[in-house]
C-alpha cells in the first residue's frame, strides 16, 4: 500500500493545479458575451461615408478606429476643421465628416476563450445632418474583438 500512497502524493500537485485552473476559468469566463453586444438603437446609415469622427477613450476607441482605417474610411478627432487667421484666431470652421463615433472602454480582464480583453463599454455614433443617434451599444463585460465585429457588421452593411 506504500506504493499507492506515493502516487497519490505525486499527483497532488496536478490535482491542485488543475482545480486552480478550472476556478479561474470559471470565475472569468466570458461565455455568453455575444448576448451583452446587442444595439440598443440601430439605423441604417443614409450613405457610407468616407469620413468619421472618432471621439473617446480605451482600448475599444482604438480598435474601431484602425478597423475604419483598414477598410479605408478616413478617420478624423473632430467633425469640424477650424482654419486660424493671423492671429491665431478661428477664423472659419466647415464641418468635415457627418457621423461621430463616440466610444468608450474601461478594460478588465481577457475574455476566455476569445482572447481578446474583457470591459464595459459604450458606442454611440451620431448622424450630424439628421440630428439623431444612429447607432447605441453599451454593456457591461463585453469583448473587444466581439463588440469590433458587430460595429463592423453594421457600419458595413
Amino acid at each position: 500500500m506504500a506504493g499507492l500512497g506515493n502516487i497519490r502524493s505525486f499527483y497532488q500537485p496536478f490535482r491542485v493545479g488543475a482545480a486552480l485552473l478550472v476556478a479561474t476559468l470559471i470565475g472569468c469566463t466570458s461565455l455568453g458575451h455575444e448576448g451583452r453586444t446587442q444595439p440598443q438603437i440601430e439605423r441604417k446609415l443614409a450613405a457610407r461615408p468616407d469620413v468619421v469622427a472618432v471621439v473617446g477613450s480605451g482600448e475599444l476607441s482604438t480598435a474601431i478606429e484602425l478597423l475604419l482605417v483598414s477598410r479605408g474610411v478616413s478617420v478624423r478627432a473632430s467633425p469640424v476643421q477650424v482654419t486660424l487667421d493671423e492671429r491665431q484666431r478661428i477664423h472659419s470652421s466647415e464641418t468635415v465628416a457627418r457621423y461621430v463615433a463616440n466610444v468608450t472602454s474601461v478594460d478588465h480582464d481577457m475574455c476566455v476563450p476569445e482572447g481578446s480583453r474583457q470591459m464595459h463599454f459604450h458606442v454611440s455614433v451620431v448622424d450630424l445632418v439628421n440630428n439623431e443617434r444612429v447607432f447605441a451599444m453599451s454593456g457591461d463585460y463585453g469583448c473587444k474583438d466581439t463588440i469590433v465585429r458587430r460595429f463592423e457588421r453594421w457600419f458595413f452593411q
